[in-house]
């Protein structure tokens, strides 16, 4: 029997489509990886003199996968630059800077999936087209990643290297600081970030497999916990929300907006941070509490179309490594 704590994740940035990487440069520890259905398959719907079911066809190929990790900046540099496009690099050797924002088209990855000596599975030309990144008081940060593929092997031979995963504790909450509107209140006890690439499969007329992944709207979004301030400004958020303004009194066409800043530092050197120049508030909700425990307000955010995709969403992160892909 195989324990089942052992599943590997190997991940390298390919050259191009169509071009394996055979060469990774990420060993990931995981929670999950849930594979979707590699074949994709349909029922024929006709008559049958014996009444029975119809049969079943395999019409494509449309391997794919989940998975959840810990957030971790000297793994998760690469995976941002995947999902997102574009990363610029700066800073000396151990604190190097790689600041990710988006682009219309993101590379491709090969991703091995590995039961480390019985079985491996190869996914090709992967795009990474959603990451959820979720923190909360008493817990470490988590991201799951989902992805697409156009190839898929079974029975390849698992990944030499890297021998072992980085050396690196992941993110806690602790070193988290949530800034809004630029100030940081301290009272954000939980928050949930989703950055979506939409998109969809192109399958033509060549065969089983997708002849590409294609991204489609951008879409960012969010919520934010907090606890609810007993002071003047414990209705900023509710009349922000519901009249336009902090200081509104009746509703108007105004959006409120402000920036929104979630950083977690470990050291000068070990840090991720995701910056958005531009949320709106879509909902509030602040249920009471009969037990007596502190009033909580989760507000749900998204980002407004901006004047360039980095201004919905830039990652920032600093490592030791030159590169994502090294």
């Amino acid at each position: 029997m195989i324990p089942g704590n052992k599943r590997t994740i190997y991940v390298g940035l390919q050259s191009a489509k169509g071009t394996p990487q055979t060469t990774p440069t990420l060993k990931l520890r995981v929670q999950d990886f849930s594979p979707n259905e590699v074949r994709q398959k349909i029922e024929l719907e006709e008559t049958d003199a014996l009444t029975q079911d119809g049969e079943s066809v395999v019409v494509g190929v449309t391997p794919g996968f989940t998975f959840t990790k810990y957030v971790r900046p000297s793994e998760d540099d690469l995976l941002l630059f995947a999902l997102l496009g574009v990363n610029v690099d700066s800073g000396t050797n151990p604190n190097f800077t790689h600041t990710i924002s988006p682009a219309i088209a993101t590379p491709y990855l090969t991703v091995y999936e590995a039961e480390p000596g019985v079985w491996t599975n190869r996914y090709v030309d992967c795009r990474i087209t959603q990451a959820t990144i979720r923190g909360a008081a008493g817990g470490a940060l988590v991201v799951t990643y989902a992805a697409e593929a156009l190839q898929f092997l079974a029975g390849e031979t698992e990944p030499s290297a890297p021998t072992a995963p980085v050396s690196e504790l992941p993110h806690v909450y602790p070193e988290v600081t949530n800034t809004l509107g630029g100030a940081a209140p301290g009272t954000v006890d939980e928050f949930e970030l989703t950055i979506a690439r939409g998109g969809q499969r192109i399958q033509g007329d060549l065969g089983m497999s997708s002849q590409d992944y294609v991204n489609g709207k951008l879409v960012v979004s969010g919520s934010i916990t907090k606890y609810n301030p007993s002071d003047a400004t414990g209705d900023d958020y509710m009349r922000a929300v519901d009249t336009g303004a902090k200081a509104g009194t009746a509703p108007t066409t105004a959006i409120y907006t402000e920036a929104l800043n979630i950083k977690a530092v470990r050291n000068a050197n070990l840090s991720v941070e995701f910056d958005m120049d531009e949320v709106e508030y879509t909902t509030r909700e602040a249920g009471v509490r009969t037990d007596g425990s502190p009033l909580v307000e989760v507000l749900a955010f998204r980002t407004p179309p901006q004047a360039t995709l980095a201004g919905d969403i830039t990652a920032i992160v600093k490592n030791a490594k030159a590169t994502p892909q090294t």
